[in-house]
């Protein structure tokens, strides 16, 4: 063999060898940066699972808050409902007991048209069959 030919293998020889560490370094500093970014998804992933979490159980007190309101805001009709049969059957007793107009719109929650009409069935109702 040829001292060029020895020369040049052992150039190439050199070249290949520049190039496998080359690759070696440049593989382990890929791989350094994949370990990197692996740690951080499985951090990005817990974090997402405690959100997650997180808004679960404020959903199921929002479902919950909004049953306990639909609750509350029906029990307050009724007893608006209530409320308000308990003042007709107040002033009706009061009208029952003859006052006057005023005195019951004043003992009672009901308006002066109201307490009126009140009064005229009630006259309407105790006038003999007869009379019109």
């Amino acid at each position: 063999m040829s001292q060029s030919s020895y020369l040049l293998l052992l150039a190439t020889a050199v070249v290949l060898l520049l190039v496998l560490i080359a690759g070696a370094a440049l593989l382990r500093r890929y791989k350094r940066r994949l370990d990197i970014i692996n740690a951080e998804l499985f951090e990005l992933k817990r974090s997402l699972s405690i959100f997650d979490d997180g808004a679960q159980g404020i959903g199921r007190r929002l479902v919950e808050a909004e049953r306990q309101l639909k609750s509350v805001v029906s029990d307050q009709v009724q007893f608006k409902q209530q409320s308000n049969n308990q003042s007709y059957t107040d002033a009706a007793s009061l009208v029952a007991q003859g006052l006057s107009v005023d005195e019951v719109v004043e003992q009672s929650d009901l308006s002066r048209a109201e307490v009126e009409l009140m009064v005229l069935l009630r006259e309407s109702d105790h006038q003999p069959e007869g009379v019109a």
